[in-house]
């Protein structure tokens, strides 16, 4: 994980709700953090279960430039997963991947520079 605070956790909101609000509710709170941080970069990590994915593309645009990565964890649910993995070959703006484990989110990310490749050839090698 790059050095950072981790700004948005799900701790379990209760579902008095519907999904729809739910949606509204997480992008509400992540761009109020964007809003608040507007010079720094962000990585969105999330899973296929939720609506993850649309919620983080829908922030990447409504903040250009300040979210580096997306990494979506499959879930291994099959009809989620392909379409994350559809909505995923439909943008060509924003750099969104479909990982298995969040050691191919750190591969990733040192390879984009967002973390050190010292420091994960270090972790790799433990």
């Amino acid at each position: 994980m790059p050095k950072g605070p981790i700004l948005l956790r799900d701790f379990g909101i209760p579902y008095q709700s519907s999904p729809v609000d739910y949606k509204g509710h997480k992008f509400e709170h992540a761009a109020r953090i964007l809003r608040t941080y507007p010079h720094l970069p962000f990585v969105m990590i999330g899973d296929s279960g939720e609506n993850d994915a649309d919620i983080y593309l829908e922030l990447s645009r409504a903040f250009p430039g300040q979210v580096r990565a997306i990494y979506i964890r499959d879930v291994r649910h099959i009809k989620r997963s392909q379409r994350v993995a559809q909505l995923i070959r439909e943008v060509a703006d924003v750099d969104i991947r479909l990982i298995h484990n969040y050691r191919e989110a750190a591969m990733h990310a040192a390879d984009i520079g967002l973390i050190s490749k010292l420091c994960f050839d270090r972790l790799r090698n433990k």
